[in-house]
């Protein structure tokens, strides 16, 4: 079974997130100009949802999550899911880049989980530079 694929649109003139859907230029089979298309960030839905069931988009979403480093031990992390073009894959980007976790291959496998969304790369960057 294929999953429905979601996009959302960040307004940068607005300054706020919009279901793509409500781009009524994007609902035509004509070449939409450039200069309509520079004022929002198109978002792609991950696929997965955080711990309060809200939907996670690739290259936008910060969450906050727990990385099982050992059995019994675990690290609490800060990341955002971003997708690798070269190996087909959804990662999550770590910030800030400390101790080697630069990038992890999500696969779902329990190493990371209790995620939880706690701002926007669009509307709080300065959560990735704590």
């Amino acid at each position: 079974m294929m999953r429905k694929i979601k996009i959302n649109a960040y307004d940068k003139e607005e300054c706020t997130m919009l279901d793509a859907m409500d781009l009524s230029f994007l609902m035509t089979l004509d070449p939409v100009p450039k200069s309509q298309m520079d004022n929002f960030i198109l978002l792609q839905y991950s696929g997965r949802k955080d711990k309060n069931n809200t939907e996670i988009y690739l290259d936008s979403d910060i969450f906050k999550f727990k990385y099982m480093n050992s059995p019994t031990e675990h690290i609490d992390l800060i990341g955002v899911m971003t997708f690798n073009d070269e190996d087909l894959r959804v990662e999550i980007d770590i910030y800030p880049e400390t101790d080697g976790y630069v990038c992890l291959s999500y696969i779902g496998n329990g190493q990371m989980y209790d995620f939880e969304i706690i701002g926007t790369m669009q509307e709080n960057p300065e959560l990735l530079k704590e």
